[in-house]
């Protein structure tokens, strides 16, 4: 005979309520039982005159599909019995692997710490979940070193303690000491992957990174996280683009659907204009594995930008990425790019830039851009400084060095002040060290552009002159030169070639980068201006 709860589930079940709640996200209705849980709320009459939809929740067959028979199985016992710990914790798992829900994830746990407050496994995922956001990240290093002190020996507590410590600007030795106790405790590919990965992305340091993904690689061969990051290794520090390919290729064989290493072959060959068929088919691999992938959209864009000067085709992969990765504003930022610098479509770029600063107000780069296109574009000076003025304001913004005071420099120039825009001219170039960084060279080669189109090419060349300290970049005012009269001089060319092959520039790209993209942008702005 069915008890009077029975009957109420199962009416509430037929009722056309339950059905359109059947279509909704349940998210909501886990924490609310964690609530009710709290309250004792056991008798489940008193949980459907409640909260109707916590007790959809508790349907079997719809939780199973969506979240798995371990959620179902917890749910249902903690309504009528009492849970113990790691119940509670088995529920906390659950809802992080079927639902990624991070708060409904730590009530679980902490409801397994009620119940045992030294239950080392909900400490260790409370603490590992704190992790992942700044302002709990005190909270992340109690747990943390609460489970250290419960298990010392378990390496999974030092590889989250070290991740945590390389989230911190100084803490590199700590986390390399943690990493490194975890690999003394447990030498498998998993610690080995964590130590190299902070030798080669935290310290930069290739020999200690090589030989720990190879260890990673000794414990299993097939580990293609491994063979990537070695890849990468080879890629960066060593230059070995071939060592780097047959590596990437190798995990693409053991795992013919590994779109991360699709993506990163692409990636590699879209460095060599001789390749670029290859890196395109690669690119094309990873979307077929994985439609829905919007590293490979987006590393398809570059490519066609850059590389093979379809711009049409480019600005349709990075839509497609922008649409993939609606969080991230560089699908937007980018169709803004190649719209503005290739196509002259400055109407377009504008709405492009503005669709990328809603989904991040505070991204520097998009910003920047946002700028340059109003002020020297489209000749909107006031409107380029409201723009600047929200850049100024966000907190990245000591990380653009150089690019900051070359924007000051042109809004100093568009308003006739050399003496301003010398200064800072100057302080851009003293931020240079030697050298032009890969991240602002767009920023170098558009403000020489705009204010060589100023008419300040001679006040250029002289500033470039006097504190370019570099023997070698102090050919470019001469390269400028060039540029400006179209005229094919044997010897400037001659200079600009010994730039170009020279082993330090060419090695990063950035002076090739800089002097072809001169002349790129300036071909741009005299066809946009005789369409216009």
């Amino acid at each position: 005979m069915k008890s009077q709860d029975q009957h109420a589930l199962e009416q509430f079940l037929d009722s056309e309520r339950i059905a359109k709640l059947k279509e909704r996200d349940f998210v909501d209705a886990i924490k609310r039982l964690f609530m009710w849980s709290r309250l004792e709320v056991v008798d489940l009459q008193i949980l459907l005159a409640l909260d109707s939809q916590a007790a959809w929740a508790l349907v079997p067959d719809d939780l199973a599909k969506s979240c798995g028979d371990t959620v179902t199985d917890v749910i249902g016992r903690s309504i009528h019995t009492q849970c113990d710990a790691e119940q509670w914790f088995q529920l906390g798992e659950s809802v992080m692997e079927n639902l990624g829900h991070h708060y409904a994830a730590v009530e679980a746990y902490e409801m397994a710490l009620r119940v045992d407050q030294h239950h080392f496994s909900s400490i260790l995922s409370k603490g590992q979940i704190f992790c992942l956001y700044p302002d709990t990240q005190d909270r992340a290093l109690e747990a943390l070193e609460l489970a250290a002190q419960l298990k010392p020996g378990d390496e999974e507590v030092w590889v989250a303690l070290g991740q945590l410590h390389s989230m911190h600007e100084g803490k590199s030795r700590e986390a390399e000491e943690c990493f490194t106790k975890a690999v003394d405790l447990s030498p498998t590919w998993y610690t080995y992957m964590y130590l190299g990965d902070h030798y080669l992305y935290q310290q930069q340091m290739p020999e200690e990174a090589k030989a720990a993904f190879e260890s990673a690689l000794e414990h299993d061969p097939e580990c293609c996280p491994a063979l990537e990051n070695l890849a990468e290794v080879h890629r960066v520090f060593y230059e070995d683009y071939d060592q780097a390919e047959s590596l990437l290729l190798r995990s693409t064989e053991l795992f013919d659907d590994r779109e991360e290493s699709w993506v990163l072959l692409g990636r590699l060959l879209s460095q060599h204009s001789e390749r670029c068929q290859d890196a395109e088919r690669y690119f094309l691999k990873a979307l077929e594995v994985n439609p829905e992938s919007g590293d490979a959209a987006h590393g398809l864009g570059y490519l066609y930008a850059i590389r093979m000067h379809r711009y049409q085709d480019a600005i349709e992969a990075f839509e497609k990425s922008a649409h993939l990765r609606p969080g991230i504003p560089y699908g937007w930022s980018a169709v803004g790019n190649v719209n503005a610098e290739f196509l002259g479509r400055y109407q377009q770029a504008e709405q492009a830039y503005q669709k990328a600063l809603q989904v991040d107000p505070a991204e520097v780069a998009t910003g920047l851009n946002y700028v340059y296109l109003l002020r020297d574009c489209m000749n909107r000076i006031e409107d380029a400084k409201v723009e600047f003025e929200k850049v100024e304001k966000a907190e990245s913004l000591p990380q653009w060095e150089a690019a900051v005071p070359l924007h000051r420099a042109l809004f100093a120039a568009n308003d006739g002040d050399w003496d301003a825009a010398e200064m800072n001219l100057v302080q851009a170039i003293d931020s240079l060290h030697g050298e032009f960084p890969q991240s602002s060279s767009d920023d170098w080669v558009r403000a020489v552009v705009s204010l060589m189109r100023l008419g300040y090419l001679p006040q250029i060349q002289q500033c470039f002159t006097e504190h370019l300290t570099d023997p070698e970049l102090k050919t470019l005012p001469q390269a400028l030169e060039y540029f400006k009269n179209a005229k094919r001089d044997p010897q400037v060319q001659q200079q600009l070639d010994a730039i170009m092959q020279s082993e330090r520039y060419y090695q990063h790209g950035t002076l090739e980068w800089f002097v072809q993209h001169i002349q790129v942008r300036l071909n741009a702005l005299a066809t946009a201006a005789a369409v216009g």
